[in-house]
C-alpha cells in the first residue's frame, strides 16, 4: 500500500490485534492521518485469532491494509515475526501496540532520527497515557533490582514516589522532553523503530518470549551487535495501557514472570538466575499470602482476588519448574 511518493523509503508499521477490534482501528486512523511525509506506509495487521470479529471489520474499514488472519493466538513475538516476513523490502519497521494513537510529524521525525544517526538501530517516544502523564517507556536492562522496584509487590510505593517527584520537578521534567534526546538500554515494544537491516543483522524477536520482555532481549542483541538505542523525549504518541490485557488477568501475569526468567535465563549468570529465582519465590509466596487474605476479608466476593491468587500460584510453580504458562 504505497500513500506517498515511489521515491521515499518505505515503512512498513506491525501492529499485533487479540480482540481489540476498536483500539486497532483509532491506531490505524491515526496512521493514516498523521502519515509520514518521509516514507511511504504499508500497515499490517496480524490478527492472533480475536473472537470480536476482528479481521472482517478491518478489512471492511481498510481494504487497503494486509491483514494476517491467524488460527490460535500465537503470542506477541510471533505474530510480530509473521509481519517482518510480509514486509520484507521495507527500508523501516515501526512496531506499534493497537492502543496507540499517533500524533502529527511523529513518525517523520523519528525516521529523521534514524536517517541521521547511522549508529543508531532502533528509537522510540514518548508514550502519553490518557490523562496526559508520561508512561515510562525505556529502562535499564532487567536485573534483580529493576525485578524489586518494577515487578514486585513494592512497585506501586515506587509508582507513587515517581509521581511525587514529578509534582516537584514538573517544570525540569517538561525541559527535558523538549531538548533532550537519550541513550537508553531498551524501549518499550509498544513503539518501536528501526531500519531493516537490524533484522538482517539480529533476526527477528525471540519467539519463546509470548508476551513480556521481547523488547529487552531485542534491544540487547541490537546493542551486542553495535548499535545503539535511542529515546525521543520530544516526540510523543498516545498509549491507552493495558485496553487489553486487563480482560485476560491470569494468563497475562503468567506470562509476565514466565519472559522474567526466560530473559535471566538466556542472558544472566548462573547466580544472577538462583538469585532472581530466590527473589521472586519470596515476592510470590508474599503475594499469596496478601491476595489469600483479601480473597478472605471480601468472603470470595471480588473475582480478582481468586485471580491473582490462582496466577500466582501458578507462577510459584514455574519458578520451581513444575509449571509453564498457557497461551
Amino acid at each position: 500500500m504505497n500513500t506517498n511518493s515511489d521515491n521515499l523509503p518505505l515503512l512498513a508499521v506491525i501492529i499485533v490485534n487479540f480482540n481489540s477490534f476498536e483500539n486497532t482501528r483509532y491506531c490505524v486512523q491515526t496512521l493514516f492521518k498523521y502519515s509520514p511525509k518521509r516514507a511511504r506506509l504499508n500497515i499490517i495487521v496480524i490478527d492472533n485469532a480475536s473472537i470480536d470479529n476482528s479481521v472482517k471489520r478491518l478489512k471492511e474499514h481498510f481494504p487497503e491494509i494486509n491483514i494476517i488472519a491467524n488460527t490460535e493466538n500465537v503470542g506477541f513475538s510471533r505474530a510480530v515475526n509473521q509481519g517482518l516476513r510480509m514486509g520484507k523490502g521495507a527500508d523501516f519497521f515501526l512496531l506499534l501496540n493497537p492502543d496507540t494513537a499517533l500524533t502529527e510529524n511523529a513518525l517523520d521525525e523519528m525516521i529523521t532520527f534514524l536517517q541521521t544517526h547511522p549508529e543508531a538501530g532502533a528509537v522510540g517516544c514518548s508514550l502519553l497515557l490518557a490523562d496526559g502523564t508520561t508512561q515510562i517507556s525505556y529502562g535499564r536492562f532487567p536485573s534483580v533490582v529493576s525485578y524489586i522496584t518494577d515487578n514486585s509487590l513494592l512497585h506501586p510505593l515506587r509508582i507513587s514516589f515517581r509521581r511525587l517527584m514529578r509534582r516537584i520537578f514538573s517544570g525540569k521534567t517538561r525541559e527535558k522532553r523538549r531538548l533532550d534526546s537519550l541513550e537508553v538500554d531498551w524501549l518499550m515494544g509498544a513503539c518501536i523503530l528501526f531500519p531493516a537491516d537490524i533484522i538482517q543483522k539480529v533476526g527477528g524477536l525471540d519467539e519463546r518470549f509470548f508476551m513480556y520482555a521481547e523488547d529487552a532481549d531485542f534491544c540487547l542483541r541490537i546493542r551486542q551487535h553495535g548499535r545503539r538505542i535511542y529515546y525521543l523525549p520530544q516526540v510523543a504518541i498516545y498509549h491507552y495501557h493495558k485496553a487489553v490485557s486487563r480482560r485476560f488477568l491470569e494468563n497475562t501475569y503468567v506470562h509476565l514472570f514466565n519472559s522474567i526468567l526466560l530473559y535471566h535465563q538466556k542472558h544472566s549468570s548462573y547466580l544472577t538466575r538462583v538469585i532472581i529465582r530466590m527473589v521472586m519465590g519470596i515476592d510470590m509466596v508474599i503475594r499469596v499470602f496478601v491476595y489469600g487474605l483479601c480473597w478472605l476479608i471480601t468472603l470470595g466476593k471480588n473475582p480478582l482476588h481468586r485471580q491473582r491468587l490462582r496466577a500466582t500460584l501458578r507462577v510459584l510453580g514455574q519458578i520451581f519448574g513444575s509449571a509453564k504458562p498457557q497461551g
